[in-house]
């Protein structure tokens, strides 16, 4: 039997080769990972802040996106009040605060307890209105000729700028609407009291 030497040969070649490769490979991968992160600024842990411009992480246009805000109000008229905003719009930035006011005035002889509901238009933008403060499914009691005024606090989430069934429309629409509540027990107990405090000067209806 013979032994074929060239075989072996270039079988130790290919063994060291590959060893050579290996270990070079290990030995410069340190300086390739350095000289890449001088050049891109990647750490590993995320980008440098000095090489970093934070301005790209947001679109220009929508951070200055403005949205017109319409009020509406109304009332049944079985409740006999006259309800209305008292600003018909106002321009802000999403996420920007805001803080308006309705008024709401009792016309009839009798105390009366109302309870608000909304609607917001259009339909996509309703998830993104967060109310911070509102009178809205809260039951409101009037003395006959007396008013007040409900503020509403809100803010549009950021959000609504990426919403692509929003894309070219920049008006969201609150329509509040006053009902005369089911239970009107408190209301005609002040109505019935002896000692009812309802002879009080009657106010003028500001709706007029």
């Amino acid at each position: 039997m013979k032994l074929n030497f060239s075989n072996k040969k270039a079988g130790w070649y290919y063994s060291m080769g590959f060893f050579c490769f290996t270990f070079g490979m290990t030995y410069l991968m340190p300086l390739w990972y350095k000289t890449f992160c001088e050049k891109t600024g990647y750490t590993g842990l995320g980008l440098k802040r000095k090489d970093f411009d934070y301005g790209k992480i947001h679109d220009p246009k929508k951070i200055h996106r403005k949205f017109k805000i319409i009020f509406q109000g109304s009332s049944e008229p079985e409740l006999g009040w006259s309800f209305f905003p008292l600003q018909d719009t106002v321009e802000v930035n999403a996420g920007e605060t805001v803080l308006a006011f309705y008024r709401a005035y009792n016309d009839s002889p009798n105390p009366i307890i109302g309870i608000s509901a909304y609607v917001v238009q259009p339909d996509e933008a309703v998830q993104y209105f967060n109310k911070i403060q509102c009178f809205c499914f809260d039951e409101q009691m009037l003395n006959p000729k007396e008013q007040v005024d409900m503020p509403l606090f809100f803010y549009l989430d950021p959000k609504i700028c990426d919403e692509p069934l929003m894309f070219g429309q920049d008006e969201v629409r609150l329509m509040y609407t006053f009902y005369k509540a089911q239970d009107q027990t408190l209301a005609n107990l002040l109505r019935d009291h002896p000692n009812s405090p309802l002879n009080r000067p009657p106010a003028a209806n500001p709706a007029i």
